[in-house]
């Protein structure tokens, strides 16, 4: 797996897949640390910092990556010959399915870290507002944890049909989790991949500064049955896989 990985990295160093991970991050975390600048501390704005950060990263950013990062790495591995690299190669189909599905995580993963790392240097000791470390390193994980199944079926879309409508995918992703948030989505978001993000990453916040843990219902058993299915099937899929229809 580390020879795949390493395979992996070598194909997407040189293309625009770090520059979105490192920079996304960065500016979001600028952006946030700017807004809530000179603002008049008090018991509610590490509230409003948290519950800004995380509905933005997890309403827009999450849904938008999700579609970009496996879309981007799939138009490559089709401009690389029409997949037949990638095919021809003699590693096993399935090491080589879960390796770029390792690399997204990885690479989302680095994303989230690296925002929320800036956010809580960049509050707490540039700007100087008292933060607390704990909620935000747990809503990072939260999140994180909940892209996984959203990054599994990207990744199947983005090789079966390609960048394109694994963008479009997203897009409409991103307005069923923005609706997800309201109370128009209070009823259907467990089923939703993209309003989990959402709405579980609210659940740290809500356990460190109001002593509560909203309910979830069906939600959690949901997400893993869809990332064991949305897994599997790609991977079936990807074994019998030719690469002859991508792009035609």
């Amino acid at each position: 797996m580390t020879r795949v990985l390493r395979a992996e990295w070598i194909k997407l160093r040189r293309s625009p897949l770090p520059w979105l991970v490192l920079l996304t991050p960065i500016l979001y975390s600028i952006f946030i640390i700017w807004y809530f600048s000179g603002r008049t501390i008090s018991d509610q704005l590490q509230i409003s910092i948290y519950d800004a950060y995380f509905q933005v990263w997890a309403a827009i950013v999450v849904p938008l990556g999700a579609g970009l990062l496996p879309g981007l790495m799939s138009y490559q591995e089709a401009q690389a010959g029409s997949f037949q690299g990638l095919l021809a190669s003699r590693i096993p189909r399935i090491l080589l399915y879960f390796g770029k599905m390792a690399m997204l995580v990885l690479l989302s993963t680095i994303s989230t870290a690296l925002g929320v790392i800036l956010l809580i240097v960049g509050v707490k000791y540039l700007v100087g507002i008292p933060l607390s470390p704990a909620p935000f390193i747990y809503g990072a994980l939260v999140a994180e944890l909940t892209t996984i199944p959203l990054l599994a079926m990207q990744l199947w879309i983005s090789l079966a049909l390609g960048l394109g409508p694994s963008i479009g995918v997203e897009a409409g992703g991103l307005l069923l989790g923005a609706l997800s948030l309201t109370s128009l989505g209070d009823h259907y978001w467990q089923y939703l991949p993209w309003g989990w993000t959402a709405r579980f990453v609210m659940a740290p916040g809500a356990a460190f500064y109001y002593e509560i843990m909203p309910e979830f219902e069906n939600a959690p058993f949901a997400a893993v049955v869809f990332l064991l299915l949305t897994l599997g099937g790609g991977l079936l899929w990807f074994g019998r896989w030719e690469g002859k229809k991508m792009h035609d």
